[in-house]
């Protein structure tokens, strides 16, 4: 949990506070070492997030002052609810390695792991695949644990573990990652039925099927996610190329090797809009300077 809660600050030994400005520097420290640039990108962004189960905080004026240079026309915009847009935007212009800590607010993300305003590390490697940030996310752990003693269980090897998110389909006994095997099985386990969308069907499947597998005390890698869910990744023979860092049961990280067609884009934030209508949500638009640099990044 963060050490705050809403709006309430809450009240904090001089001894947790040290520790977690160490552990931010250890953070920094890290990249850092490695040649990357710490950004700062603005939390007020025109648009809010597209994705289709994340929902944003609109953000209006009080007052009857109108400002030309805020986000839409003075009167309104959206907390973002990562630095992703932001940061891909810097990149296209700034093809070096980059990376930000900052505040992040996702409406209704409550719960015994989360708040609404969060604190969120995210960065960015031109060149990098997959597996490179595989490695470097693990890297990151392990010099972490150097400095800040892991609780009483929990390890880190220095090679990280990855599993594909089909054999952990497989062994659970569902017959494969197409929708017709993700439906018979959730009929069969009683977890769905034939009408479902395949993201439900799937995620059912995941969070009741697969997940409690993943309470274990190392980290472990997820790749190999079907196409159909390949967010902003790139896709290759019908899968994403794209992993989730899973510790003792919590998905932790994420990271992809990114998309960057624009037209490709704009047809997933079709879909993704559907589906948030579909679940009662607002549509989003796609934040503009975000894709009119998209096919810029390097």
């Amino acid at each position: 949990m963060p050490w705050w809660a809403g709006s309430m600050i809450q009240t904090l030994s001089v001894e947790i506070l040290r520790f977690r400005q160490a552990f931010l520097g250890q953070i920094r420290a890290f990249f850092d070492s490695r040649g990357y640039l710490e950004v700062q990108t603005p939390a007020l962004n025109p648009t809010g997030a597209v994705e289709p189960f994340i929902d944003s905080f609109q953000v209006h004026a009080t007052g009857d002052r109108k400002s030309p240079a805020g986000p839409s026309g003075g009167t309104e915009g959206y907390l973002i609810t990562s630095p992703e847009y932001n940061l891909k935007t810097v990149l296209a212009a700034s093809p070096v390695p980059i990376y930000e800590i900052c505040h992040s607010f996702r409406a209704g993300d409550v719960g015994a792991e989360h708040t609404e305003e969060f604190l969120m590390l995210e960065w960015y490697r031109p060149g990098a695949t997959e597996s490179d940030l595989i490695l470097e996310t693990n890297s990151l752990l392990v010099h972490l644990a150097g400095s800040f003693p892991l609780p009483s269980g929990l390890r880190i090897p220095a090679t990280p573990r990855t599993l594909a998110v089909g054999d952990l389909f497989a062994r659970a006994g569902i017959g494969g990652l197409g929708r017709d095997a993700l439906a018979k099985a959730a009929v069969d386990m009683k977890l769905g039925s034939k009408a479902d969308r395949y993201d439900e069907l799937f995620f059912s499947l995941f969070l009741n099927r697969i997940e409690p597998s993943l309470r274990i005390p190392e980290p472990v890698y997820l790749n190999g996610y079907p196409e159909e869910l390949a967010a902003l990744s790139n896709t290759e023979r019908g899968l994403a190329k794209r992993f989730e860092l899973y510790w003792n049961g919590l998905e932790l990280a994420n990271g992809y090797e990114e998309l960057r067609n624009k037209e490709e884009h704009l047809r997933r934030f079709k879909e993704f809009n559907d589906i948030r209508r579909k679940t009662g949500r607002p549509e989003m638009k796609g934040d503009p300077q975000f894709l009119e640099n998209i096919e810029k990044m390097p």
